[in-house]
């Protein structure tokens, strides 16, 4: 080979070498592209949350200022009607003054709603200003209704109830169903909260109470059999379970507890047959294809039982992924 063509080679080589590493450039260049764009989008999302929190801030502010003007209102309106208060305890002629009161009452009530005492009332209770003990006392200037009062117990009651707050609501719910006695709400209410706080056998009394107001109450029947399942008393558990199902065979938790009861009691076959039921039903909740695959392990059946941990591990992850979606 001559040295023309040594050197043609040589040039062709470095050319070669030169188009790879701009080629090796140009990804370099395209992949700080692709990160420039990511970081693009992230500072994108950054801003829109720095946006979200600050409009948060700002909601959080207004709320505050509203409550500290309630709070000065509230101080006002106390002011009022203590001085009210006073004027009608001189009222020399008592039976005037509760005529009085009762126009007062009439007036502001005309409709059939509940008055504005009650409404006043209820904003005190709320905000921790006055206790169901000294309703009484107030009752002595204000005329409140027994509809009044039973609004105004059910109104805090369930304010505790919903912050899980229940050994607070039980007074409440004591004084809502005294004021109440037909009304099955509170005492099912009741009967809820003493189970929470850990008081199982007033709990029983009290679903008791509200079976015999209405024997249909399936709240009250899906309560009590619980309990009796924590209890360990399956016969009993299955026995009310049976009623509530005679009553509504739409409802699946009523078949997976009836299940529960059924293999407490050593009947593995109907306790299958029951889940297998609750399934059909809610196809999503994951502890009855657990529970399922569990009571077939028991069977030595572990073919069966295999494709209920599957569906379970299925269903685990879809939840996982709603969940990647909506941190997003």
């Amino acid at each position: 080979m001559g040295r023309n063509e040594e050197k043609e080679a040589e040039v062709k080589g470095q050319e070669s070498k030169t188009k790879l590493q701009e080629a090796i450039v140009k990804d370099e260049e395209s992949a700080v592209k692709s990160q420039d764009s990511k970081v693009q989008n992230q500072e994108i999302k950054a801003k829109d949350r720095e946006s979200r929190i600050k409009e948060q801030e700002s909601k959080v502010k207004d709320k505050k200022a509203k409550f500290r003007e309630q709070e000065e209102n509230i101080e006002d309106d106390e002011s009022t009607i203590k001085a009210k208060g006073k004027q009608k305890v001189k009222v020399s002629d008592g039976k005037a003054a509760k005529k009085a009161s009762r126009d007062e009452a009439s007036a502001a009530d005309t409709d059939g709603q509940y008055s504005s005492v009650f409404y006043w009332h209820s904003f005190l209770l709320y905000c921790g200003r006055i206790l169901h003990k000294v309703l009484d006392f107030y009752n002595q200037f204000f005329d409140l209704t027994p509809k009044d009062k039973a609004k105004l117990y059910s109104n805090i009651s369930k304010h505790y109830i919903n912050k899980g707050l229940y050994d607070k609501a039980l007074s409440y719910l004591k004084e809502w169903s005294k004021v109440d006695p037909t009304n099955t709400e509170p005492l099912y209410q009741l009967g809820i909260a003493l189970a929470a706080s850990g008081n199982r056998k007033s709990a029983m009394g009290v679903f008791s109470k509200v079976l015999n107001l209405e024997p249909q109450h399936l709240g009250a029947l899906h309560r009590r059999s619980s309990i009796m399942l924590k209890l360990k008393d399956f016969k009993a558990a299955s026995d009310e379970l049976e009623k509530a199902l005679a009553i509504d065979v739409e409802n699946p938790r009523f078949f997976y507890l009836y299940a529960v009861a059924k293999e407490g009691l050593g009947e593995i076959d109907k306790a299958i047959e029951a889940l297998e039921k609750a399934i059909e039903l809610d196809p999503d909740e994951i502890k009855y294809h657990q529970h399922l695959g569990f009571l077939n392990v028991s069977k030595d059946d572990h073919k069966t039982a295999a494709k209920s941990f599957t569906k379970v591990m299925e269903l685990e992850r879809e939840m996982e992924e709603e969940d990647d979606e909506e941190s997003y």
